[in-house]
């Protein structure tokens, strides 16, 4: 029940025991009334609208007479109830209530069934190059291949057709020379061979070289095809093992005019080794050092020269001692090592250099005794001319 309809209830409630109960000279409510109005209090949605209204109430009820009331009067039979009024027009609606507060929010329901895939969409324009990435390291040089076969030669030109032999006449007097004759076309150059022009090499024996302290070889072996005061000798330097003093092995050359440069050129050192006895060790190093010089340039380690062109060792190669002998008879082994020179520093250069000396070995036992030099042998490949 709303607020206004409340208040009119009340009111109707008040007006209605007046006037039943009023007479021309009184107007004031009766106690009747009051307690009419206190029956419907309970009807009011919000209290304090009749408490608003009651006190009015009970300062009219201290003004009403002692004897202003019927409610202990002795009452008559209850007369018919009249008849109902007429019900009156629908009162204006009333405002409408604040919204009540929010409920908590349901539970998540679950979750659909998933749709069928789209259409896949068109391909997008392609994206812009990325930077190179960085270059890797260079591999290692293959081995060199093997060198191929000579082409086959070209085809001689046909030979004229040789005319009649006419008869031998009186021979005459030797007439004036004639004019020489135009030369004839050159004929087609034929496929060239691989290759190059084969390989070359030159040898310096042990009287070609020399050191600080001699011109000729150092030792002379005597017995080596027999015991005869007159056999075949084999001469040799000496090389003293590593950490000895002694003087390094020196030989000069004149470079080939037919060397190509651009290929492998090998300095083949050539040693003889002796039964010692009280040896030891089994491996020998030697290191050789050379130079290579133009007419005219200086050579030195001084400025303007630049000392040696290049300091390479052989690294470690075996000792073997020789086993036979008998008689006074006794024998050598021969043995080789080889080093591989810079042919780019001979480059416009007609002289060469070479010293040879003992160093350590990179691993192993040194032999410690003394190898034998013998030999250079300068080995390398043609270049046509």
């Amino acid at each position: 029940m709303t607020r206004k309809m409340l208040f009119s209830l009340l009111f109707f409630s008040i007006i209605l025991s007046h006037s039943l109960h009023t007479n021309d000279s009184d107007l004031i409510p009766s106690k009747d009334e009051l307690f009419l109005s206190e029956k419907v209090k309970n009807l009011f949605l919000n209290k304090k609208d009749f408490y608003s209204l009651y006190p009015y109430l009970k300062i009219y009820q201290k003004r009403l007479p002692q004897n202003n009331s019927f409610c202990c009067k002795e009452k008559g039979p209850r007369g018919r109830r009249g008849h109902r009024g007429h019900r009156g027009p629908t009162g204006a609606t009333g405002v409408t209530g604040n919204t009540g507060r929010t409920g908590p929010t349901g539970a998540t329901g679950a979750t659909g069934a998933t749709g069928l895939t789209g259409n896949t969409g068109p391909t997008g324009p392609t994206g812009t190059t990325g930077a190179t990435g960085i270059t890797g390291s260079t591999g290692a040089t293959g081995s060199t291949g093997l060198i191929g076969n000579t082409g086959p030669t070209g085809p001689t030109g046909a030979t004229g057709a040789t005319g009649i032999t006419g008869s031998t006449g009186a021979t005459g007097a030797t007439g004036s020379t004639g004019n020489t004759g135009q030369t004839g076309p050159t004929g087609a150059t034929g496929a060239t061979g691989t290759g190059g022009c084969g390989k070359g090499q030159l040898f310096i024996n042990e009287f070609m070289m020399a050191s600080n302290s001699s011109g000729n070889p150092t030792i002379t072996f005597t017995k080596v095809y027999g015991t005869t005061t007159n056999g075949p000798i084999i001469t040799a330097w000496k090389l003293n093992p590593s950490g000895s003093t002694f003087m390094p092995i020196c030989a000069d050359f004149g470079l080939p005019q037919d060397l190509d440069t651009a290929s492998p050129i090998t300095l083949e050192i050539h040693f003889m080794i002796d039964r010692i006895s009280a040896s030891s060790g089994n491996v020998a190093n030697v290191q050789v050092q050379a130079d290579y010089a133009a007419s005219g340039v200086e050579i030195g380690s001084s400025a303007p020269a630049t000392g040696f062109a290049e300091t390479l060792t052989s690294g470690n190669f075996s000792i073997v001692e020789p086993t036979g002998g008998a008689g006074g008879q006794l024998n050598l082994r021969h043995i080789t090592t080889s080093i591989t020179l810079d042919g780019s520093k001979m480059v416009g250069k007609n002289w060469g250099y070479l010293t040879l000396s003992r160093v350590a070995p990179t691993s192993g036992t040194e032999y410690n005794k003394d190898i034998y030099l013998c030999m250079f042998v300068f080995k390398y490949t043609r270049i046509c001319t």
